[in-house]
């Protein structure tokens, strides 16, 4: 890693050379001796026009510039993450292939990064139906500004979601448990690109807006994908994944965006631009279960689908198109500002009712759903804290104690009668006081024992079986028969590290603590301190008067 860049520039294409020939000449003359610094890898998803001549050309110029070409289209969300895949330096910036970085730009970034090591920058940029870096001047100088998280998503909020804004730092990535693989989850959304934008919006890192002009974007030339179900489900299902149990977190991020950038996108739309994008009515009661709880919904983005266009297209919303039509039925009797100050008070009240009434049936919904399943269950103690999105199979094989606790992406499988060893039904035993932090998942088909007082960091695996044998050669994993070669039992007070896996046969004594990113596959005496793949004992704890 010692010769590796420190920010590769990724340009993901298809078939829009006219667009990646300005892009790539400017990106030739920025890295003009800092190309030991910056590297340029293009990501080619089988284009079919003269795009792969063009990125053999420039290659041909700069052996050190990479390029992978795809068999065929995969999608750009798939070319995105293929394109990740291949990085190897510190930083990354991805930039649309129809997008101009400022000249000046680079070598003031290069600068920065140096000498700051922010986690995150985000660029500010100027639209244009046809971009030229003639627009402006060459950048002299960047003032970065740093911001909280919260202020950071107020600021920003829906811009999340404009990819060539944003240079990510990869390393601070790795360090919270982010990589493809949570990555894909992002597939088909048209919005991947959150999932390594909005999991960096932390206090604890360095958050960086730089506000003088830095790219030079294309409008109008998105499309392709659903306006409504891509900016009215997929954005804000990101941001409740990403940030649940965050309340103030996901106001600063949807709110902003359901009061000014949605509503004008879906009027500009109706008005006749964005004819490559798609627009859906039946995905209105799915916007109102993602977006129905702001008032901000209710009083700008709904009248905005409801409506139609104004011609001289205004900002359609409840506070502008009201008071118009109180003024007329009064016959213009009573003062403007009167009539805008009671209808606006009318109005935010009736959004309030709206969004309580949604609040109480989905909390039913939720409370009725837990109660059912919990209710399935072969044993279960008070107390119980699930998540929202947890997922239960084989209840009748699960027992769990008191005062458990688990944050979201919880699922707990048990499998029967699906095991090479023929075992009759599987047994997983979960104690009192439990706690799963994210993404925990439990799969059984012979037994697991999780004792009182345990704690479990995030993303962590904890099973009993393999998919199909593991000693002869299997080409239908999917279709096999389970395989458990052994039970595994964590004993009291165990704590284990984030992104664990715990594997057939795995004993974990009591009070032991397992570092992060450990894989156990054997036996762990008691109070004894384990790390790595294998974990292997490094130390021992010393005993308590309550541990003897």
């Amino acid at each position: 890693m010692e010769d590796a860049p420190l920010l590769t520039i990724i340009v993901p294409t298809y078939n829009r050379y006219q667009y990646l020939i300005k892009l790539l000449l400017q990106l030739e003359k920025e890295l003009v001796g800092i190309n030991k610094l910056v590297t340029v890898f293009i990501g080619d998803n089988h284009s079919i026009d003269r795009t792969p001549i063009l990125i053999q050309e420039f290659l041909e110029r700069h052996p050190e510039w990479q390029t992978m070409r795809h068999p065929e289209n995969i999608g750009a969300d798939r070319n995105f993450l293929a394109c990740i895949d291949y990085l190897k330096s510190r930083y990354f910036w991805i930039i649309g292939d129809d997008d101009l970085p400022r000249t000046g730009l680079i070598l003031l970034i290069i600068k920065f990064l140096q000498k700051s090591q922010p986690t995150l920058i985000y660029l500010a940029s100027k639209w244009s139906p046809v971009v030229s870096n003639d627009d402006l001047p060459s950048i002299q100088s960047i003032h970065p500004k740093k911001y909280s998280a919260l202020e950071y998503a107020q600021k920003i909020n829906v811009f999340t979601t404009y990819i060539s804004a944003w240079i990510i730092d990869s390393y601070s990535l790795s360090k919270i448990g982010f990589n493809t693989e949570k990555f894909a989850e992002g597939i088909d959304t048209s919005f991947i690109q959150l999932g390594w934008i909005l999991p960096l919006i932390k206090d604890e890192f360095s958050l960086i807006e730089i506000e003088e002009t830095c790219i030079f974007a294309t409008s109008g030339n998105t499309g392709g994908y659903e306006l409504l179900k891509t900016f009215g489900i997929n954005y804000p299902k990101f941001v409740y994944r990403l940030f649940p149990n965050q309340p103030k977190m996901q106001k600063a991020l949807i709110a902003p965006f359901a009061r000014e950038y949605f509503p004008n996108l879906i009027q500009s739309y109706k008005s006749g631009a964005f004819q490559k994008m798609k627009y859906e009515d039946n995905s209105m009661l799915m916007m109102i279960k993602y977006l129905g709880f702001y008032k901000e919904f209710w009083l700008y983005t709904f009248p905005a689908l409801i409506l139609p266009p104004q011609v001289n297209n205004a900002r359609i919303n409840i506070h502008h198109f009201g008071p118009k039509l109180a003024r007329k039925m009064t016959k213009n009797l009573i003062p403007r500002q009167l009539v805008r100050s009671i209808y606006n008070k009318i109005a935010d009240r009736i959004a309030v009712k709206v969004i309580n009434l949604l609040q109480v049936s989905q909390n039913d919904l939720i409370r009725n759903r837990l109660v059912a399943e919990l209710g399935k269950l072969k044993k279960v103690g008070e107390n119980i804290d699930f998540p929202e999105d947890f997922d239960l199979r084989g209840h009748e094989y699960i027992s769990l104690g008191s005062n458990f606790i688990a944050e979201r992406g919880l699922r707990l499988h048990c499998w029967k009668n699906e095991t090479l060893e023929k075992i009759p039904f599987p047994s997983l035993q979960i104690g009192d006081r439990v706690f799963f932090n994210r993404e925990a998942y439990v799969s059984c088909a012979r037994s697991i024992k999780i004792g009182d007082d345990t704690l479990f960091g995030s993303n962590i695996l904890i099973t009993d079986n393999y998919h199909g044998s593991t000693r002869h050669c299997d080409l239908s994993r999917y279709h096999s028969p389970l395989s458990c070669p052994g039970d595994v039992e964590i004993e009291q007070g165990a704590w284990v590290g984030n992104n664990v896996c715990i594997l057939p046969g795995s004993h974990i004594g009591k009070g032991c603590i397992v570092g992060a990113n450990s894989v156990v596959n054997s036996h762990l005496p008691d109070f004894s301190i384990a790390v790595g793949a294998p974990a292997r004992v490094v130390a021992s704890l010393l005993p308590t008067k309550d541990s003897i």
